[in-house]
């Protein structure tokens, strides 16, 4: 079967960004959590410090440590994510080191490079972190609608995860700009973070089963 040349160049070019993405970027980002999660860990007083928190406010500890664990599996989501995709360019390779970066944020906002302290995190600074990771899904999935060559049921797809990360980032987002946290620590309220994480896990698990039977 002949291919024409720039065909050739344009797949080589999408091999080069995907193995970028798959083989350097996310197991530098993985080696980033696994240091930060053990050099914490480490530190002389803070394991009784975690166990300190828990005794004080098990349920505000529980919730802030689903947090920590939802980050790790939004990560992994991620790189299954770009790891299963077809058509990988460079805008794609693009948005993945933007959510890296903002999966480190979200990761530090939640205080585990620095300190074990789960009765203490900065849950405003989360909400506006992640609501800017859902910022850069929205973008992606929007682009992908009306930019690329898509059949009408692709489009479709591809319309409704927009419009998913579009409610996403609005609700986290008016949870971290009105500081709404600060003002409310009641444990009703402290769900909210965790259940629109576990929602949005869900539904990227649901996308890669997807993306693996297609």
């Amino acid at each position: 079967m002949n291919v024409k040349p720039w065909k050739l160049f344009q797949l080589q070019k999408s091999k080069v960004a995907k193995d970028l993405s798959t083989t350097l970027f996310y197991p530098a980002v993985l080696g980033y959590f696994v240091y930060a999660i053990f050099h914490t860990l480490t530190i002389s007083g803070n394991i009784n410090k975690l166990f300190e928190a828990f005794s004080k406010n098990s349920i505000l500890s529980s919730v802030n440590a689903l947090l920590i664990l939802g980050t790790l599996i939004f990560y992994c989501c991620d790189f299954l994510g770009a790891n299963y995709v077809k058509t990988y360019s460079w805008w794609n390779l693009v948005c993945d080191i933007s959510l890296m970066v903002l999966l480190i944020l979200t990761f530090n906002s939640l205080g585990v490079n620095t300190d074990i302290n789960l009765n203490k995190m900065d849950l405003d600074l989360f909400c506006f972190v992640f609501s800017l990771f859902m910022l850069v899904y929205l973008i992606r999935y929007g682009a992908r609608r009306y930019f690329d060559r898509l059949d009408e049921q692709q489009k479709k797809d591809y319309g409704r995860r927009a419009i998913f990360e579009g409610v996403m980032f609005g609700v986290f987002l008016i949870l971290g700009l009105c500081k709404f946290y600060s003002k409310h620590q009641q444990i009703f309220y402290l769900l909210f973070p965790i259940g629109g994480m576990s929602f949005s896990i869900i539904y990227y698990i649901k996308i890669i089963k997807k993306m693996t039977k297609d």
